[in-house]
C-alpha cells in the first residue's frame, strides 16, 4: 500500500477541490492551532428548529448569552436578548475574521468550557467555527481511532462505526481486536479523536467470545458472529474487463485489486462501477456458505461527502440540523451512501445476479474483515459464482474466500471497564460504559484512556476479545459560498450522477490522498 503524506496534507488538497462558480474557496486551520479565547457572532439552532443570529454570544454558566435577532419557525423574527441554555441547543455556528482562512468544524460546546471556539485572530476575510452541541444527551470523514496496548506500545486496532457521519446516522460497531493484551490483570486501550472532527463516542465496550479449538471469529455486516473454520480458497477471479486477478484476491498480504481508473473512459456510465468476480467450488451437498472478504476503502468516499456537503453552503448547518430531525432527508442520504458507498455481494443463481448483502465501507485507514452469509440452495451447479460491485475506485479488496461449515458456539463474557480517563485527567467512565443519552465528546487531539478487567482464557477453547462501539461524528469541511439544494438532491436522488459530476476530478487528484496509519503514545 502507498503511504506517503499525512492527514493535513490531505485537508489542503481538499481546500482546494471547490466546484468552479463558488466564489473564493477557505482552507483550514490546522486541528493545533485552534485556541479557546473569544467569543463571536453566532447561529444557533435549537432543539426545537429555532435559529438565532446574534452579534456577540458569550459562552458560559451553561448557556450562550448574546443580542441579534430570533427567527421563529413559523417564519415570524424579532429582535432578540438573553440566554438560551445550552441543553437546549443542537448545533451552534461561530464566526470571526481571520487572514485568508477558514475552520469549519463540528466540536462540542460542552467541551468549549475551557473557554470558547475560535480560530487565530485578526485579519480581513472570514473565520467560521461550527460547534455542535451538546455532549450528552442527545471527516474529516474519519471517525474515532482505537488503539490497544500490548504491554509495549498503542497499536491502531480500528477506526470505529465509521459512516456515521451525524447523529442521524448514530450506529453500533463489533470487530475482533487482534493486538490486545492482558497486562497485570487488565486490557488497556485508547479512544483517540486524531481528525479534524467533533466525535461523539455513546458507548466504548470489551466483549470475551469463546469458540472452539481451530476455529476463528468475523462479524457480518449487522454484528452477527461467525464462526470460520475452512476458508477455501477461489477458483477463478476476474475483474469487470476480463483481467484475471486471481493471485490478488487468494491471500491476505496488502496485495491488493483495485480499480484501474487511470486508464478507465469515465465518460461511459458502464465504466462507474467496478468489481470483481470469484468462483469457489461447492459440494453437492451444501446449501448455505460463508463469503470472507477482506478489503479496505480508498479516499474517494472522503472525496464525495466533502463535495456533497460543501455543496450546502451556508445552509450546512441547517441541513445538519434537518437530517437529525427529519427520517424523510436521513433516508434520502442514507439510501445514497448505501447505493454508491457500500459494496454489494450477489450471487449468481440460475444464470441471474441474486444480491446478498451490502457491507458498509470499513474506512482506508484500517483493513477490515467481515462474512456475507450465502443462501446457496438454489444453486444447482458445481460452483459458486460471486459478484462484488461498487462505485469505480472505491474499494480495494484483499482476499475472497468461502467456508463451507455450520457455525459453532460461541459464548460472550462482557468485559468489566473499571474506568476511564481523558486527557484532562476528568473521569469519562460513565459517558462511555454504555450506549444511552451520555456521549464523550471531543475536539481534535483529545483522548480517553480505558481499563478493563482481564478475562481468563477458557480451557480447551479459543478467546477473541472484540471491540463494541457505538457514536457519530460531524466533520470539519469546506463550504461554498452558495446554497447548490437542487444539485444536492440530485445526487442524493439519481442514480451514478454523483460519480458522472466527480469521478474525473477525482482521478485526477487521487494520487495525493494517501495516509499513514494513526499512531498514539501516552506523553
Amino acid at each position: 500500500m502507498k503511504k506517503v503524506t499525512k492527514y493535513l496534507t490531505i485537508l489542503a488538497v481538499l481546500s482546494g477541490l471547490l466546484i468552479s462558480g463558488c466564489g473564493r474557496y477557505k482552507q483550514y486551520v490546522p486541528p493545533d492551532s485552534l485556541s479557546y479565547k473569544d467569543n463571536g457572532a453566532m447561529e444557533i439552532l435549537t432543539k426545537d428548529g429555532t435559529t438565532y443570529k446574534l452579534r456577540k454570544g458569550y459562552i458560559s454558566n451553561m448557556e450562550i448569552t448574546g443580542r441579534g435577532i430570533k427567527y421563529n419557525t413559523d417564519g415570524t423574527a424579532e429582535t432578540f436578548t438573553g440566554s438560551i441554555p445550552l441543553e437546549e441547543i443542537s448545533i451552534v455556528q461561530v464566526s470571526r475574521k481571520d487572514a485568508g482562512t477558514s475552520l469549519l468544524g463540528y466540536t462540542a460546546v460542552g467541551i468549549l468550557m475551557k473557554g470558547t471556539a475560535d480560530a487565530l485572530g485578526g485579519g480581513e476575510a472570514p473565520v467560521q467555527v461550527r460547534i455542535s452541541y451538546p455532549s450528552s444527551g442527545g471527516g474529516g470523514w474519519s471517525c474515532p481511532h482505537v488503539f490497544t496496548y500490548d504491554g509495549d506500545k498503542y497499536n491502531f486496532e480500528s477506526e470505529t462505526f465509521a459512516g456515521a457521519i451525524c447523529q442521524g446516522l448514530e450506529r453500533t460497531n463489533i470487530e475482533p481486536l487482534k493486538y490486545l493484551k492482558s497486562i497485570d490483570g487488565e486490557y488497556k486501550l485508547v479512544v483517540a479523536n486524531q481528525s479534524p472532527e467533533s466525535q461523539h463516542v455513546n458507548e466504548i465496550g470489551l466483549l470475551s467470545a469463546s469458540h472452539p479449538s481451530g476455529t476463528k471469529i468475523i462479524p457480518d455486516a449487522r454484528g452477527g458472529l461467525h464462526t470460520i473454520r475452512e476458508e477455501i480458497k477461489p477458483t477463478a477471479a476476474a475483474a469487470f474487463d476480463n483481467t484475471n486477478i486471481l493471485e490478488l484476491v487468494s491471500n491476505t498480504d496488502d496485495n491488493f485489486f483495485e480499480s484501474k481508473i487511470h486508464t478507465m473512459d469515465l465518460s461511459d456510465d458502464k465504466r462507474l462501477r467496478d468489481g470483481l468476480v470469484c468462483e469457489f467450488e461447492k459440494p453437492s451437498n451444501i446449501n448455505s456458505g460463508k463469503l470472507v472478504i477482506n478489503g479496505i476503502n480508498t479516499m474517494l468516499g472522503y472525496f464525495a461527502l466533502e463535495k456533497l456537503f460543501s455543496s450546502r453552503g451556508p445552509n450546512k448547518l441547517n441541513w445538519y440540523h434537518q437530517l437529525n430531525t427529519d427520517p424523510q432527508e436521513r433516508l434520502k442520504l442514507f439510501n445514497w451512501i448505501k447505493r454508491e458507498g457500500w459494496l454489494e455481494v450477489s450471487l449468481m443463481i440460475d444464470g441471474q445476479w441474486v444480491t446478498q448483502s451490502w457491507l458498509p465501507d470499513f474506512g482506508p485507514r484500517k483493513a477490515g474483515e467481515k462474512v456475507v452469509l450465502l443462501d446457496l440452495s438454489q444453486v444447482k451447479t458445481d460452483r459458486v459464482i460471486i459478484k462484488l460491485e461498487s462505485a469505480t475506485d472505491l474499494w480495494r479488496i484483499d482476499k475472497v474466500s468461502i467456508d463451507y461449515t455450520p457455525d459453532e458456539q460461541i459464548d460472550i463474557t462482557p468485559v468489566s471497564m473499571t474506568k476511564a480517563v481523558n486527557d484532562r485527567q476528568e473521569d469519562v467512565t460513565r459517558k462511555m460504559i454504555k450506549s444511552d443519552a451520555q456521549y464523550y465528546s471531543t475536539l481534535p487531539g483529545d483522548y480517553a484512556v480505558m481499563t478493563f478487567d482481564a478475562v481468563d482464557k477458557p480451557d480447551k477453547r479459543e478467546q477473541t476479545i472484540l471491540l463494541k462501539s457505538a457514536g457519530y461524528y460531524y466533520s470539519w469541511i469546506n463550504e461554498n459560498s452558495e446554497d447548490d439544494q437542487q444539485l444536492v438532491d440530485r445526487i442524493l436522488t439519481e442514480p451514478l450522477f454523483g460519480n458522472r459530476l466527480h469521478l474525473k476530478e477525482w482521478e485526477t487528484i487521487r494520487d495525493d490522498f494517501t495516509i499513514d496509519e494513526p499512531t498514539f503514545s501516552l506523553k
